[in-house]
């Protein structure tokens, strides 16, 4: 694979495993991402993609403006959680990978969103 990886820089959370704030965002304002790949602590059932930390929703927010296409990783746990600060809706996600869970399926099918299921073993 041909891929090419930058780090934002700011400041480290070692919990989410993220560089935020405004040196990465600065950063950012740099950059054309054509792909970017981000994850959630919500989905709520009418599309809402949601953090736990505004600064990184803004940042979030940020990234997914810059990028030409936008995919959301996410596994099946958050669906139907609504965390504290909201960086996006269905409608700026162009992909939502996730594990398939029968059981919360049917709370994702009214979103116009391409979505991928993984299988988990």
């Amino acid at each position: 694979f041909n891929i090419s990886l930058f780090i934002l820089g700011g400041s480290y959370r070692p919990e989410a495993g993220s560089f935020i704030g405004p040196l990465a965002m600065d950063a950012l304002k740099k950059f054309q991402i054509s792909t970017c790949f981000i994850g959630t602590s919500g989905i709520s059932a009418d599309g809402v993609f949601s953090s736990q930390n505004t600064i990184e929703a803004m940042q979030k927010k940020a990234v997914i403006e810059a990028s030409a296409r936008s995919i959301v990783l996410s596994d099946s746990g958050k669906i139907g959680v609504a965390a504290f600060s909201i960086f996006a809706h269905s409608t700026d996600i162009d992909i939502l990978i996730i594990d398939d869970n029968p059981k919360k399926a049917n709370l994702l099918q009214k979103l116009d969103i391409e979505i991928v299921k993984i299988r988990g073993d």
